[in-house]
């Protein structure tokens, strides 16, 4: 909760940080952030995912995963992937 002076420059708060009035929010890309390939929702950090690279497809998570291993290839969740793909998971 905002309190004190701060509270007359603040119109709400979102996901805990005061918002001014006006206040233009974006959808900006936060670095290491990767969405699945298939429903477009964001992979959480230990979530069981599947990199598809040079048609292979490998489990993992993004905490699991270098960063050029995330930029080589297709992220999906892993259930995600195995729903839409055939090829098997290394």
């Amino acid at each position: 909760m905002v309190t004190g002076q701060q509270s007359s420059n603040v119109s709400s708060v979102i996901n805990g940080r005061a918002v001014k009035e006006g206040a233009v929010l974006q959808d900006a890309p936060i670095e290491g952030i990767r969405k699945c390939g298939h429903c477009g929702d964001v992979i959480g950090a230990y979530e069981s995912m599947v990199i598809l690279s040079d048609g292979r497809a490998h489990r993992t998570s993004r905490a699991g995963a270098d960063e050029s291993m995330l930029a080589a290839g297709e992220c999906y969740h892993a259930e995600c992937f195995a729903q839409t793909h055939e090829i098997p998971i290394e």
